[in-house]
C-alpha cells in the first residue's frame, strides 16, 4: 500500500516495478481528496 495523495515520480515508479514484479498493489483515494489533487506536475 502506498500514500499517493501528492503523486511523485518515486512513488508512481515503486507501484509500477511492484505490479512488474507480480505482487497486488492497492491504491486508495481519500473522500476528502478532491478530483484532480493527485495529478503530477
Amino acid at each position: 500500500m502506498a500514500d499517493i495523495i501528492k503523486l511523485n515520480f518515486n512513488v508512481v515508479y515503486e507501484i509500477g516495478f511492484a505490479i512488474g514484479k507480480g505482487k497486488r498493489a492497492v491504491l486508495k483515494l481519500h473522500r476528502a481528496v478532491e478530483k484532480g489533487e493527485t495529478q503530477c506536475h
